[in-house]
């Protein structure tokens, strides 16, 4: 007889054990030898009769109920000391699979609804599925309010809260940014970044999943050689260690936690040089409070022991870490791991804080029935627990995906698929629920007061969520606040509030001074580790600390005095990307003096090139381009050489084709010695595939002294003699009106939020009539045209900024010259370019309650500004007048200034101010 059942197919990255449809008995074995031959999890089994087993009938014969929440509530044990809340439930979330806070208060939950839907796992592709955003509007602590924020999308699998908007990992493969630009929770603009779980589409359990935002401001990923960064609204990708299968966490101390389906957890301190070592969870075992026959393979001799359940985990999916939380410190460094397929969470204790924890006691509680059980443990077989994390009240959040089947149909056996079948585990589908763990004695902390408070806040939730807003919101107006943390906050605020400061480029090197004399060992390791940020190379340690360094050798905490000896010596140990297991060409070992070049170059290029260029040479996308087989790495010399010493801004073309999404300016390396520069070159100009003539240390040292007075990075058209500069990807031309839809559709405020009181529209014309904060064009802009009109109220001040980062930026000043108290100054007068260029004391300017054209025009390097249709201001940056006027200006402590590209941004300087006709084209 033919099967009538096809290959069954499930998306979970780690549940690996449980299926069936209610048949009779007689069809069951009637259909049992083509039936076997159809599941694809029945591959693996060399000894085909052990399928036929139907072993679950001695301990579990009966169909698994359904309990509601409250019912499954009473089935839960766990440890003593703390209790179990719901949170959420069914029908406000369905099949959830992951759930993250926002600083609002606001659970997001992504949702798997067409996973598995049947034993067959039909329609999995179906866009059925959402992401939901949960609010407990009484305070009770119970979601009682859930907005739909992105719907009938394809099982979204994990997602992040970044500046503007939410990245979402969607089941299609595509990791999208989902904005709300109307203040509604809902998504009503989609923009796809990069290819994110494309996997997914064919295997949903072996897929990237994470976006876990840790301190070095990366957000990592499980099933994953990479990491993602959201910067100035693109996707910056990198390169990174492979880990686990389902779930990531962090520490307090930078320490990175993973799974997979078999082990509880592993550990690794890549972020921290790897200084720490990898310890993990030294032993599988489990300890259920109810039979385990719903596994995969549980009809294996020995899997399933005398009392029914299994004794070796197989379906890890998710962790968590108490780290500085609400469990306090008897709990520390606790790692929390599910297991869905046992219906239990385990909890693994450090044998001693932080850095000194070499392994963890499995922490295990008496049973009357079982004889021990893990830290929560459900009689329901319908509980599963497959992701969780810590809140922002410190407490443990487990998403409960609350279903029978949990096994991809990739993978399902046709042991599993009967069982399942008669046990009735593929029924009632489209459940699902949050629980908190929470101590019995649980005292809440209060939210910190702004973003640089929070930086401070007992909780590592906090101090995350708002390193992570101020260096993806990169908030350099608060580097005052941010440098005072630094300096003489608590020890793990001054950690955070110095990884801030380099996410943002923006750490001096008194403060890595100040830190590497502190009494606490973490402040010592995070000034060494992040030393190399203040002089813009962050893979080499600067010798001026190296007397520092020596001085914490004889630290009593090995670790440090272990890192200090590694860094003074032999500067930073090698960081991942650096780590290239590279392939010389054979023509290049014939030759001992290419190969001394290849050699050298290849350790000076992973020091300095490949964080961003990549090990491989393909470079990293919207931050460099590929080196590999390139017109400019086989073209002449003196290019590279010129590109290496003077660094270059684009746009430009590589072999023939406009480069895209990568920044205008590639940084100088005139820091690096002839020698350094001319093996980096041959290395390049040899590996990968290329090959083209070694470049020699005279020819570096010739064109050094022959442009000794450039400073400035080259142009394509100076370096490759091409009279037309290459144009720039964006559509040139191209004018966008940018309030022609009458609304701030196209704008939001400096932090982040709507548009709201403050700023209003009224017949095309833009007013801000009340406090309101600035407000930015939700796109940035490096080269473009701005046209605008403009009048102010009387002593009004306000103004447009450009280039910009945060509040800060370049500024066309907008002031009633005659009564603002600005007038003494002549670069503070309307038409200026404030603090640099003063407009001319002859300029036209209309008088308070009239329009005023304005126009700004930024191309390259050129800076240039009109007021009723004359030129007033026009400055070169870099150039020797501007870094007269830029020493003398306020802005003098912010490198770069001037050449970033940003958001336009209008300012709420507190006065009436009005615009319109606002029109801008990139150039």
């Amino acid at each position: 007889m033919k099967s009538k059942y096809r290959a069954v197919f499930l998306p979970f990255p780690i549940l690996m054990k449980l299926f069936t449809r209610t048949l009779p008995l007689l069809v069951l074995v009637t259909l049992l030898p083509s039936f076997v031959a159809a599941q694809n999890g029945d591959k693996k089994e060399k000894e085909k009769e052990l399928l036929n087993s139907t072993n679950w009938r001695k301990w579990a014969p009966d169909p698994a109920p359904f309990l509601e929440p409250e019912e499954t509530a009473m089935t839960f044990k766990i440890a003593p000391g703390f209790r179990i809340e719901l949170v959420a439930a069914a029908p406000m979330i369905k099949d959830p699979v992951f759930a993250e806070f926002d600083m609002e208060g606001r659970l997001w939950v992504c949702e798997f609804q067409s996973y598995m839907m049947d034993a067959d796992g039909s329609n999995d592709h179906d866009p059925i599925s959402r992401v939901q955003v949960l609010e407990d509007t009484d305070g009770d602590g119970r979601m009682d309010k859930a907005t739909t924020f992105l719907d009938q999308v394809l099982n979204p699998r994990s997602l992040s809260i970044v500046e503007g908007g939410a990245l979402v990992a969607l089941g299609d493969g595509n990791l999208v940014f989902c904005e709300d630009t109307d203040g509604d929770l809902v998504a009503d603009k989609q923009t796809p970044m990069v290819e994110y779980a494309k996997a997914a589409l064919g295997n949903i359990e072996h897929a990237e999943n994470g976006l876990h935002y840790a301190i070095d401001n990366w957000m990592y990923n499980s099933k994953s050689e990479r990491r993602l960064k959201w910067a100035a609204g693109q996707v910056v990708v990198d390169a990174t260690k492979s880990r686990g299968q389902w779930g990531v966490s962090t520490d307090a101390f930078g320490r990175l936690y993973h799974n997979s389906n078999s082990a509880w957890f592993f550990t690794d301190s890549e972020i921290y040089d790897r200084q720490y070592g990898d310890p993990k969870a030294d032993t599988k075992e489990v300890r259920a409070i109810r039979t385990n026959t719903a596994m995969n393979r549980a009809y294996k001799p020995g899997m399933i022991q005398k009392d029914g359940r299994i004794n070796s985990v197989t379906s890890i999916s998710g962790l968590a870490v108490h780290s500085h939380g609400a469990f306090g410190e008897k709990w520390e460094g606790v790692v929390f791991s599910f297991s869905p397929g046992t219906n239990t969470v385990g909890a693994f204790k450090p044998d001693a804080p932080m850095p000194d924890t070499k392994k963890y006691e499995h922490l295990l509680y008496d049973d009357k029935k079982w004889t021990k059980r893990e830290f929560l443990a459900s009689t329901d077989e319908r509980f599963r627990p497959v992701n969780g994390s810590f809140g922002p009240d410190g407490c443990l959040y487990i998403v409960d995906m609350n279903r029978g089947i949990i096994q991809d149909k990739n993978f399902l056996t046709s042991y599993l698929r009967r069982q399942s079948e008669e046990r009735e585990l593929d029924k009632f589908i489209g459940k699902g629920r949050i629980w908190r763990v929470v101590p019995e004695d649980h005292k809440p902390e209060e939210a910190p007061g702004d973003l640089v408070d929070g930086l401070s806040h007992p909780y590592l939730w906090w101090r995350l969520a708002s390193q992570k807003r101020i260096v993806e919101g990169n908030k350099k107006d608060l580097l005052p606040a941010i440098t005072e943390v630094a300096m003489n906050g608590s020890s793990h605020g001054r950690a955070h509030a110095m990884w801030t400061l380099a996410g943002i480029q923006s750490l001096k090197k008194e403060v890595i001074d100040r830190n590497l004399s502190d009494d606490d060992w973490f402040v010592n390791l995070t000034a060494l580790r992040l030393a190399g940020e203040t002089s813009g190379v962050s893979n080499l340690f600067p010798k001026e600390f190296t007397e520092a360094a020596e001085k914490l050798e004889g630290k009593e905490v090995s670790v440090l005095s272990s890192y200090a000896k590694t860094v003074s010596t032999k500067g930073y140990p090698d960081r991942f990307a650096s780590v290239y297991k590279d392939k010389m060409p054979d023509w290049v070992k014939k030759d001992k003096g290419l190969n001394k070049a290849y050699v050298s170059g290849l350790t000076t290029y992973s020091q300095f090139c490949a964080a961003c260029h990549q090990p491989h040479g393909k470079g990293m996308i919207n931050i460099a381009p590929s080196l590999v087989k390139s017109d400019w790495v086989s073209g002449e010399p003196n290019v590279m050489i010129a590109v290496a010493l003077n660094g270059l801004t684009g746009p430009i073309k590589v072999n023939g084709e406009t480069v895209k999404n990568v920044p205008p300016i590639m940084p100088p390396h005139m820091f690096l010695t002839d020698q350094q520069i001319a093996d980096t070159l041959t290395y390049v100009r040899s590996a990968w595939g290329n090959k083209a003539e070694a470049v020699k240390a005279d020819q570096v040292k010739a064109f050094r002294a022959e442009n000794s007075q450039r400073f400035l990075p080259w142009t394509e058209a100076e370096l490759r003699g091409d009279a037309t500069p290459t144009p720039s990807p964006e559509s040139e031309g191209k004018t966008t009106d940018l309030f022609a839809s009458g609304d701030f559709s196209l704008w939001q405020r400096v932090d982040g939020k709507p548009v709201g009181e403050g700023w209003k529209i009224e017949d095309g014309v833009v007013h801000r009539y009340g406090k309101g904060k600035d407000i930015v064009t939700k796109e940035s802009y490096g080269d473009f045209e701005l046209t605008f009109e403009w009048k102010i109220s009387k002593a009004g001040n306000s103004g447009v900024k450009y280039r910009t980062r945060g509040s800060l930026g370049l500024e066309y000043q907008v002031l009633d010259d005659e009564e603002h108290p600005d007038n003494e100054k002549p670069t503070h007068r309307a038409g200026s370019l404030y603090e640099l260029v003063a407009a001319p004391d002859d300029k036209k300017v209309n008088p308070v309650g009239e329009w005023n054209s304005a126009k700004i025009r930024v191309k390259g390097n050129l800076i240039e500004q009109w007021l009723n249709g004359e030129k007033i201001v026009s400055v070169e940056w870099g150039s020797d007048d501007w870094k007269a006027r830029f020493a003398k200006s306020k802005y003098k402590k912010h490198e770069g200034f001037g050449s970033w590209a940003g958001p336009i941004l209008l300012q709420d300087h507190q006065d009436p101010v009005w615009f319109r006709n606002m029109k801008v084209r990139k150039l």
